[in-house]
């Protein structure tokens, strides 16, 4: 791809850093809840937390780069999605709440 014509941070509010945050929270809670009784399973939970806190890492978006040919999504680490303007049907301003 050429070089960015134009480049942005994605926009997530605080409804959905929460909702991305709950899954990773109970897990460590649970973990801090079960230390005293069961080590095992709460190593298991926090193994848990980790893994849904790489997997948010690794799929939400970072940045997006529009270049001339198309458009990149870069995700965590190097993941990256390279979309031609050719494949864009159409792209309108999303209207109501977001998550």
């Amino acid at each position: 791809m050429n070089s960015a014509v134009y480049e942005d941070k994605p926009y997530y509010d605080v409804w959905m850093k929460s909702l991305m945050a709950l899954p990773a929270l109970f897990a460590v809670v649970g973990a801090g809840y079960m230390v005293g009784k069961d080590i095992e399973g709460a190593i298991t939970l926090l193994a848990v937390a980790v893994l849904v806190a790489a997997t948010y890492w690794a799929v939400f978006p970072r940045k997006y780069s529009i270049h001339s040919t198309g458009m990149k999504i870069t995700l965590g680490g190097p993941f990256s999605f390279n979309v031609p303007f050719e494949r864009v049907e159409s792209a309108i301003n999303p209207e109501g709440a977001t998550i």
